[in-house]
């Protein structure tokens, strides 16, 4: 039979409580054949463990709550970060670009993220992105980029532009010459091919970018026209060069044919030596100028400071010029202010060269029966300095007012046939220029064609203190000198070596020649001491140069290694070259041609044996 408690079906296994004096009771029953087994225990042994099951749960709830709590804080910090990042990028993006705006193509709207004052000022109460693009269009970008601007900013077809890009560019300028970067950037794209919901239309200004690449634009520019000026400027220097190089050597291989053709004709025979002569001195002063133009244009230019008299130097070049003047009927005058310093310190090679020139010029494109009058006085004096004006005035053709803009310039002369007619290198000029400048002077010119020409050039030179006032007297040059002398003559050139033996046999001396620097060593060594006077070095030769042979020589050990005076002969006529000389342990530097007058004197200065 069921079992029914207070109305209600029981089925097995159904908790039951029961309740009596003693306590509550719960159990259970179950059917066992006819019988039905109850189970009943009291409340305290049901309930044993609750409390440490409540305190578990308690735990278990508590950990969970506080793991819930970190997690969102965590997270809640996460999005403080990210939001932070996102503010210093847009700070950042603030910084760099003036105006940041947002724009909607599909409704046409717009909003400002960052804006500059300019902008607000053209675009406050516009609210089409369209509208507002024409008028910043028409009253911020220059004309010349407001076509260009208007289909970059073109929100019809901007979408299908910005497919597959990540942005798309623009410069431009504005009505005011400044110059802007834009960019065109999609935003907010769910899938590659969802087309972008909206534009970030950002503004820079790139103005000093934009001034920079101009000038390096225009520097290209320049240099791309400095080096097809420096091209025509070599093509023109090789020509002229050519034509100057083979005028004199045309002259004297003509002259030598005109001798051979007349061998017993005296008079012909020094009428072509002496044209040969003047035709080699134009060919030297052409590889002079040049050589001098050289090392001025690469700075290698070395000015002296070493005492000299200036009044000696002025001396000089009077004779020199008054010689030239006289071949062209010309006169030539020098006058120099009485009360004048003569001491001075400089570089006299230079000054003689800058005088030389201006003399040499005015007396070259002077005319038959005119004059040229040198001048030199002191414009300003200082207790260890002294400011020197010169002046040289001709009546000669004078000068037009268009080649004065160009005379110093290399090669110039006033037409094509001036080189002809005048036989000038047209670089003497650019030399003194490029001199007067490198000893701190100026150089002014007034002149008027077919009146004549006035050069007034200035040079500072300091005083001498050690200087005498007692004057020197001239040395006169006497090739008996050379007498009984014993030269080492070392040369690897054969028609260098018979000229140069030539003229000193002719004055007197015993040559003993060497065709290298190491034969040269080999003879003196296998001389016995005292038996050269002099030794005549070349500088490059084969086998061992002349520097090389010169410091072999003074390390010998034997007295004379020291004492036998050794020249240099060479074509290496620059003041390095000079002081490479005298550190070799040469004592004079000589260059070709040689000059008698100056070996003479070299001489003179260091052989004791017939020196007075």
């Amino acid at each position: 039979a069921d079992v029914i408690v207070g109305g209600e079906k029981l089925t097995p296994y159904t908790l039951l409580q029961l309740k009596n004096d003693s306590g509550t009771w719960y159990g259970m029953f179950t059917q066992y054949r006819d019988y039905y087994l109850y189970a009943f225990f009291p409340s305290r042994v049901v309930y044993a463990d609750r409390c440490g099951w409540m305190l578990l749960f308690t735990a278990i709830y508590l950990f969970c709550g506080m793991g819930y709590l970190i997690w969102r804080q965590y997270s809640k910090k996460r999005r403080l970060l990210r939001m932070e990042k996102e503010y210093h990028l847009v700070s950042a993006i603030s910084s760099i670009y003036l105006s940041n705006l947002l724009i909607h193509p599909q409704d046409d709207t717009w909003e400002p993220i960052v804006q500059s004052e300019r902008m607000k000022a053209i675009t406050n109460g516009v609210l089409s992105a369209k509208a507002m693009l024409e008028k910043f269009n028409t009253e911020c970008v220059a004309e010349a980029y407001r076509e260009e601007f208007r289909a970059f900013t073109d929100l019809d077809t901007a979408q299908q532009r910005l497919e597959g890009k990540a942005f798309d560019g623009f410069t431009m300028e504005n009505v005011e010459g400044k110059w802007y970067q834009l960019l065109l950037v999609p935003q907010r794209r769910f899938t590659r091919r969802e087309k972008p919901s909206s534009l970030m239309l950002l503004f820079r200004d790139v103005s000093k970018q934009k001034e920079r690449d101009m000038e390096y634009q225009e520097n290209l520019r320049r240099a791309a026209e400095e080096a097809t000026l420096a091209n025509a400027a070599k093509t023109d220097f090789l020509r002229r060069m050519s034509h100057d190089i083979r005028t004199p050597i045309n002259g004297i291989r003509g002259m030598v044919q005109i001798a051979d053709r007349f061998p017993n004709d005296a008079k012909k025979q020094a009428e072509c030596r002496e044209k040969i002569m003047r035709s080699s001195d134009f060919l030297l002063e052409l590889v002079n100028d040049v050589l001098d133009m050289s090392k001025l244009e690469s700075g290698e230019m070395q000015l002296e400071e070493v005492p000299f008299n200036l009044n000696e130097l002025l001396h000089d070049v009077g004779m020199l010029l008054s010689t030239q003047a006289q071949a062209r009927g010309i006169t030539y005058t020098i006058t120099m202010e009485d009360k004048r310093e003569k001491h001075v310190i400089g570089s006299p090679l230079h000054l003689r060269q800058i005088l030389q020139n201006i003399g040499g010029n005015a007396i070259k494109y002077g005319r038959a029966g005119g004059y040229v009058h040198a001048t030199c006085s002191i414009v300003s004096q200082t207790e260890n300095t002294v400011r020197y004006r010169f002046i040289c005035e001709d009546n000669g053709c004078g000068m037009s007012e268009e080649y004065q803009k160009h005379m110093f310039e290399p090669f110039s002369q006033e037409n094509s046939g001036a080189r002809t007619t005048y036989q000038g290198t047209g670089l003497g000029l650019s030399i003194v220029k490029k001199l007067v400048d490198a000893m701190g002077g100026t150089v002014t010119v007034v002149s008027e064609k077919g009146v004549g020409t006035t050069f007034i050039t200035e040079i500072p030179l300091k005083l001498d203190p050690a200087a005498s006032d007692a004057e020197k007297p001239e040395e006169e040059i006497d090739t008996t000198v050379f007498r009984g002398l014993h030269v080492l003559l070392v040369e690897d050139n054969e028609v260098n070596m018979e000229i140069a033996a030539f003229l000193l046999e002719d004055s007197g001396a015993e040559v003993t020649k060497a065709w290298n620097g190491a034969e040269g060593l080999e003879k003196f060594k296998a001389s016995a001491p005292g038996t050269y006077d002099l030794i005549l070095m070349d500088i490059m030769m084969p086998v061992m140069n002349g520097l090389e042979a010169a410091e072999k020589i003074r390390a010998l050990d034997r007295p004379d290694s020291e004492t036998v005076p050794i020249f240099a002969m060479t074509a290496n006529a620059f003041s390095d070259d000079a002081a490479r000389s005298r550190k070799a342990g040469m004592n004079e530097h000589l260059t070709k041609p040689l000059d008698l007058e100056k070996i003479t004197k070299a001489v003179r200065k260091y052989c004791k044996k017939n020196s007075r």
